[in-house]
């Protein structure tokens, strides 16, 4: 009990409280080129109207990410699509362009519900991110980014190279009111979807 207690008291109390101070806009998507990557992928996906969401992963490799998607299609099916993402400085600002790069099949996945949709995927990246930037480490040293939807919330794992390796960070999003809320998790929650990289 001692053990519990002291770990407890170790812990900053902010990690169990609501995260509250959002930036709404995408301006803060746009200081890591995985974020931006991901984004311009859903974009993508969104207008391709090929199904329904479930999750994704992007992985960054020198200027480029690949994003891959799994999405249920019209008949039920879990299916991942693969997305090609090239990233390019304009002044200060970065662009991400996006491009199908191969359907990629079948994928057998646990039952994730199917609620959300690219818009709260969005927000919820969105406030992952600047709590992270706020609490972690800088937005560009995230390398990778994983994001999923089961049992009404919205997962995210941002991993970042903290310079002895690599660390995982966990989000947990819900609805709260009239908007989403972010809260760091100790575990990267259930049903995440395995990708082979």
């Amino acid at each position: 009990m001692k053990f519990i207690l002291s770990i407890l008291l170790a812990l900053p109390v902010s990690a169990f409280a609501h995260e509250h101070d959002h930036d709404h806009g995408n301006t803060i998507l746009n200081q890591s080129p995985v974020t931006l990557a991901s984004v311009a992928a859903l974009e993508l996906f969104e207008t391709g109207n090929i199904g329904k969401l479930v999750g994704f992963q992007t992985f960054k490799a020198d200027d480029e990410a690949a994003v891959k998607l799994t999405y249920m299609d019209n008949s039920g099916t879990a299916r991942v699509v693969g997305y090609d993402c090239h990233l390019h400085a304009h002044g200060d600002a970065q662009e991400a362009h996006c491009h199908d790069s191969a359907d990629l099949g079948v994928i057998d996945t646990p039952a994730n519900d199917v609620s959300f949709g690219v818009d709260e995927f969005t927000a919820s990246l969105t406030y992952s991110a600047d709590i992270f930037s706020r609490k972690i480490a800088p937005l560009s040293q995230i390398t990778n980014v994983k994001m999923w939807q089961t049992g009404g919330n919205i997962w995210a794992t941002l991993t970042h190279d903290a310079g002895a390796g690599e660390v995982k960070s966990h989000f947990m999003c819900h609805v709260h009111g009239d908007h989403f809320d972010c809260h760091r998790s100790r575990n990267p929650g259930p049903n995440e979807p395995r990708y082979q990289e």
